[in-house]
């Protein structure tokens, strides 16, 4: 049996299954999806597919909202493939109108943004970030990062979301280096372990 902090993402579609001692599923974005043609997309769909991809991640464009375009293209990867399918975007109207087409997974909430989709499904695994994008916050430093995993974890949980999974944040390894990421996990880590050792 399933515990806590290991999940499907999607029973009635797919086996692919989130935890802690399952291999991660392959997420496979299309970057600015949006602003692609119909023909574009499924051709990314297919070679992702292809290659091993458990999920297909629509990626929005920063700072231009596409609520319409992304129903369409829920709509035409449905009509198409058989896969799961996630949203990667901070703008709540986006969200919305993925869930709204029964979008699989959500890509991300964050201190921004999350008292917006308080109302969304129960059931669709989201993606937490320690960030506020909208007020332009990015929590360097891993004690920071974690703290307010922790605490957007508890407000959440609070009002009823189970499928949580916490992103830490994975800086580009050259600049400004991992070595802040790579503490961040072992922080998070280390911080579960104790929970759930209590």
């Amino acid at each position: 049996s399933l515990d806590f902090h290991t999940f499907f993402i999607n029973k009635q579609k797919s086996d692919v299954i989130i935890g802690r001692n399952v291999p991660p599923p392959i997420i496979a974005e299309i970057v600015n999806c949006p602003e692609k043609s119909k023909k574009s997309i499924l051709k990314k769909v297919k070679h992702y597919i292809e290659s091993g991809a458990d999920i297909i991640d629509i990626g929005c464009v920063a700072n231009k909202p596409y609520p319409n375009r992304i129903k369409k293209i829920i709509s035409l990867i449905r009509e198409n493939f058989e896969t799961l399918i996630s949203i990667d975007s901070m703008n709540s109207q986006e969200i919305i109108a993925a869930v709204e087409r029964d979008v699989d997974m959500i890509l991300s909430f964050d201190f921004g943004n999350y008292e917006d989709l308080i109302s969304i499904p129960r059931d669709i695994p989201i993606v937490i970030l320690p960030t506020n994008i909208q007020e332009g916050f990015f929590p360097k430093d891993p004690q920071t990062r974690v703290k307010r995993l922790f605490e957007l974890t508890e407000i959440l949980r609070s009002e009823g979301f189970k499928k949580i999974i916490v992103d830490p944040l994975l800086e580009t390894p050259i600049s400004p280096g991992i070595s802040n990421s790579l503490e961040a996990y072992f922080l998070y880590n280390n911080e579960v372990l104790k929970e759930n050792n209590q």
